[in-house]
């Protein structure tokens, strides 16, 4: 994962980047085939432009609207048994228009909130995110955080379908240049 931000005044521009991989294997029943491997790679990015609604010594708060893209590449190989090897897979891409909330708060001694969420449809049905984490300032260059956060997408498409959720712990850091 990885996330930007650059900022002039009260506008700005963010992106929210995560390449996932993912495979298993296992047996197959009967002698046909000597086993079954499957291979996922998604690739999901969030960019867009904020607006600062609020701008106060203690908090702030920004609109963001932009689009979330995603690229998903699913594969499944049955080995070689008494059959010959079979390889198959789809692969989808999509946008989703978004359009979110994102703000922080001072809560003294250097520690702030942070609180993210944002919805969007297009290709999809539905797409959502929300996250919640709280942070402490190093000084004005070093930042560290830690939160949960949720992503939802609900697609399908000529009989491709990807209603997955993500969802975890999050720890960073930030550098401001």
């Amino acid at each position: 994962m990885l996330v930007g931000e650059a900022r002039y005044g009260r506008w700005g521009a963010v992106a929210d980047l995560a390449y996932l991989s993912i495979s298993a294997d296992g047996t197959t029943p009967g002698p046909l085939f000597s086993g079954v491997e499957a291979d996922n790679t998604t690739f999901v990015g969030t960019l867009g432009v904020t607006y600062r609604l609020i701008d106060q010594d203690n908090r702030w708060l920004d609109l963001v609207a932009g689009g979330r893209i995603w690229s998903v590449d699913n594969d499944v190989t049955f080995k070689a048994g008494r059959l010959p090897e079979i390889r198959t897979g789809v692969s989808e891409s999509w946008i989703d228009p978004i359009i979110g909330l994102r703000g922080s708060i001072n809560l003294g001694s250097g520690f702030f909130a942070a609180a993210y969420a944002d919805v969007g449809s297009g290709a999809s049905d539905l797409t959502w995110l929300v996250y919640g984490g709280i942070g402490y300032r190093f000084n004005d260059r070093f930042l560290g955080q830690i939160g949960y956060r949720h992503l939802s997408v609900d697609y399908e498409n000529d009989g491709f379908i990807w209603d997955v959720e993500m969802s975890g712990p999050i720890i960073g850091l930030t550098i401001r240049f």
